[in-house]
């Protein structure tokens, strides 16, 4: 069993990744119960916030990531890597412009999410070019399938991050500490995945982007990887960011710890989909794609599902175990929230196998998802039971729509 399971490229890379991808899971959730005991529960919220609002603006910096990938998992030529310079190239462009859009509106970004600081954007817009640069970089290595120095680099951000934060926080900083730790992370990491791939690609010395019909045929891959990331890190994380924007400091500090418990779901099968999208091969002809598809949903099914019925059973032991007393008066949504991201991990998946073979029809659900719990969440925001269920709601939308062409690709492999 275990001989041939360490034969099979798939499995053995997904726990390479899985190995690294739970290490750095752990290191980040030890980052919460730490700061969330350190922090106040109003300067709690305001980092959980923060980095609910950087998960969005890094879906700009890696507009280009996982075209990257595809890119790089399918290299036949040495030409081919003048694609991906001039792609890496593109993003830091873009990354540029979006760092300057954050400053110009920065003022009024803050006054409509009610973050207590201008300063804030001011970060992002740094975190916004030095993740450009990581992103890229962290790119090239995972369509290299080098899973083991991306793991590292994972690894050395997220301890970092941890050590930073509690430094700067425990000199007096608050929440500017937290963020000053996720700075010089973020900095140390991208130093380390660009270093790595200068040694296996050259990356020129000029900064003209030239779009010719070869890169124009990856744009629209670009734009799909776009709304899909933009689609999961909404539903992943912006039920904070609603919080933020509809409750009090004290209650968005709250719901932040226990979503915190939730969200281990999502990360527990975070390696799969990545693993998945350089596995799997638009030109298809012994039917391996079917085979891959089948095993990551086992996968997600088991780890995913045995989470959600740990979670669900014992709302209050989790919660205590990995925030402590402060947050249990919230501890009665993890089930809701545990349910709804148990469907986000599957959408992510789903996403990622239909990306892989370039479905346009994935647009629908990336789009309808996010759409629809904004429209819910103006409607109706009176409670936090409210914003979950809206949540909820969106999540499940997206999973029935993507579920219908993942059943269609599983049954026209028995020639259907």
């Amino acid at each position: 069993m275990v001989k041939r399971i360490l034969k099979d490229d798939f499995l053995r890379n997904n726990i390479v990744y899985f190995i690294g991808t739970v290490s750095v899971a752990f290191l980040n959730y030890l980052y919460h119960p730490v700061l969330g005991r350190m922090l106040k529960v109003e300067e709690f919220g305001e980092v959980q916030a923060f980095l609910a609002f950087f998960l969005i603006i890094g879906v700009f910096t890696g507009f280009f990531r996982n075209v990257i990938i595809t890119a790089v998992a399918n290299i036949k030529k040495e030409e081919d890597k003048e694609i991906i310079s001039m792609l890496k190239k593109a993003s830091l462009l873009l990354a540029f412009f979006v760092a300057i859009f954050l400053l110009a509106g920065g003022h009024i970004l803050a006054d409509f999410f009610n973050f207590s600081s201008y300063n804030y954007f001011i970060a992002f817009a740094i975190l916004v070019v030095l993740g450009a640069v990581g992103s890229n970089s962290q790119a090239i290595i995972q369509g290299m399938h080098d899973f083991k120095y991306l793991s590292l680099v994972g690894i050395v951000n997220s301890l970092l991050k941890l050590l930073a934060s509690v430094l700067f926080i425990y000199l007096g900083w608050a929440v500017f500490g937290a963020i000053g730790g996720i700075i010089l992370s973020t900095v140390v990491s991208a130093w380390m995945a660009y270093v790595y791939v200068r040694k296996r690609f050259n990356q020129g010395n000029s900064f003209k982007v030239k779009i010719d019909k070869r890169i124009k045929k990856e744009l629209w891959y670009a734009v799909l990887f776009l709304a899909v990331s933009f689609s999961v890190i909404f539903l992943y994380s912006n039920d904070v960011v609603m919080m933020k924007r509809y409750f009090s400091a004290e209650e968005t500090g709250l719901y932040s710890g226990i979503a915190i418990v939730g969200r281990v779901i999502y990360f527990l099968v975070a390696s799969i989909p990545g693993v998945l999208l350089p596995a799997v091969k638009i030109a298809d002809e012994k039917g391996e794609n079917r085979k891959i598809l089948v095993k990551a949903i086992c996968l997600t099914g088991m780890l995913g599902g045995g989470a959600l019925l740990v979670f669900s059973v014992f709302p209050e032991l989790v919660s205590g175990i990995l925030m402590g007393d402060r947050y249990q008066g919230y501890a009665h949504f993890i089930p809701q929230i545990s349910l709804y991201l148990f469907f986000v991990s599957f959408s992510n998946l789903f996403f990622y196998y239909l990306l892989a073979l370039r479905k346009n029809y994935i647009l629908l659900p990336a789009v309808l998802g996010p759409l629809t719990v904004l429209l819910l969440c103006f409607i109706n925001h009176s409670s936090v039971e409210a914003i979950v269920n809206n949540f909820l709601g969106g999540s499940i939308l997206t999973f029935l729509l993507l579920l219908l062409p993942i059943i269609k690709e599983l049954l026209k492999k028995h020639g259907k």
